[in-house]
């Protein structure tokens, strides 16, 4: 019990008891009582009695409370070591001065072997390909650096045996009274999906180069890990190709942001993690505007349909058309069954007009 609660518990029992008890007087007035008086006094005592105890009790119990109650800090640190995301954060001068067991573990690292080292050194020293990787150019020192946030679909992290870990990593701020105090790093493995993405190139293989043959823009969908795979004719229509889109696959934000019109974003969303009821069709279609690598709008139409690969894993495929052509065709032919439609309503009125006459 600390000596407040020390003190708070004496000043209860002052309270009640506002002087000390004398027992052998308390004796011998309990004597001269009446047998009714003897009854009160004797309830009085039990009463104050039982109080104390429960005063007792409840600053005894709150004190032991307390002591098995977890903290603010206590509670984070137990939910940051309990997720199997990794995590760490650096000062402003990229030192790591904290790491959990799960980035430990997919790194293959001791926590003393990175706390008070700089992380980039370390683990983010190179690119996928070996290259050096300028620390200037580390989205996680530009976090602490700029006071900016930073998204990254997939870069490599170096192991302790010198082998990369692919991962997808958030890098955040760390402010207090809008002053940056480092920044705090957050990854996954994205091994499994890389593999699964690559499973579904080669798979697609013979299927694409049909598509090729005849000319038809063709793409996939994995509902679940959010990424797109593109074929040639897709990449043609939108006027670039994979060399400049690094692959034939790209995330389902990167497609949206960078080719969707911006008037159709969220229609394209709602249309596309619309679930399939047993009642639907089999194929779904619906249109909308692509922005191309050349700032050029088009008008284009998706006919889709959904396949489970597994339980958790659903595919959407489809293939996609150019209307642009097609509508530029409607409204010309539309123009001239408007003007069409002028003369025939002119010469009508002039046959009237000749035979009133």
């Amino acid at each position: 019990m600390s000596f407040a609660d020390q003190i708070l518990l004496q000043t209860h029992f002052v309270e009640f008891i506002p002087h000390r008890i004398d027992v052998s007087k308390m004796l011998l007035q309990t004597t001269l009582m009446s047998s009714s008086q003897t009854y009160l006094f004797t309830g009085l005592m039990l009463l104050l009695c039982s109080w104390g105890l429960f005063v007792l009790y409840y600053y005894t119990n709150r004190k032991k409370g307390f002591s098995n109650t977890f903290n603010n800090d206590d509670y984070t640190k137990l939910l940051i070591e309990s997720t199997t995301e990794g995590i760490f954060w650096v000062n402003t001068n990229g030192i790591t001065t904290y790491i959990n067991q799960a980035a430990l573990k997919m790194l293959g690292f001791k926590s003393e072997e990175l706390i008070g080292k700089s992380i980039h050194q370390v683990i983010h020293h190179s690119y996928a390909d070996g290259k050096s990787y300028p620390i200037k150019s580390c989205p996680m020192y530009k976090a602490y650096a700029t006071g900016e946030s930073f998204n990254i679909e997939n870069e490599v992290l170096w192991r302790k045996d010198g082998s990369p870990l692919s991962v997808e990593y958030s890098s955040t701020p760390i402010l207090k009274d809008g002053k940056v105090l480092g920044s705090v790093v957050l990854f996954h493995d994205i091994t499994e999906r890389l593999k699964h993405q690559k499973e579904i190139i080669n798979r697609s293989f013979n299927q694409d180069l049909a598509f090729q043959i005849g000319k038809v823009a063709y793409w996939e969908l994995d509902l679940e890990d959010k990424f797109l795979i593109l074929n040639d004719q897709f990449y043609k229509l939108l006027e670039t190709n994979s060399a400049e889109q690094k692959g034939y696959v790209v995330t389902v934000n990167q497609y949206i942001n960078e080719f969707v019109v911006e008037s159709y974003r969220e229609a394209f969303k709602k249309e596309l993690y619309k679930k399939f009821k047993p009642t639907d069709a089999k194929t779904r279609d619906f249109t909308y505007q692509l922005k191309t690598a050349k700032g050029r709008v088009i008008d284009v139409f998706v006919r889709y349909t959904l396949k489970s690969e597994s339980s958790s894993k659903r595919m959407a495929f489809g293939v996609i058309q150019d209307l642009t052509q097609q509508k530029l065709i409607e409204e010309e032919l539309f123009t001239e069954k408007r003007k069409l439609e002028s003369i025939l309503n002119s010469t009508s009125n002039a046959v009237v007009s000749i035979d009133e006459k």
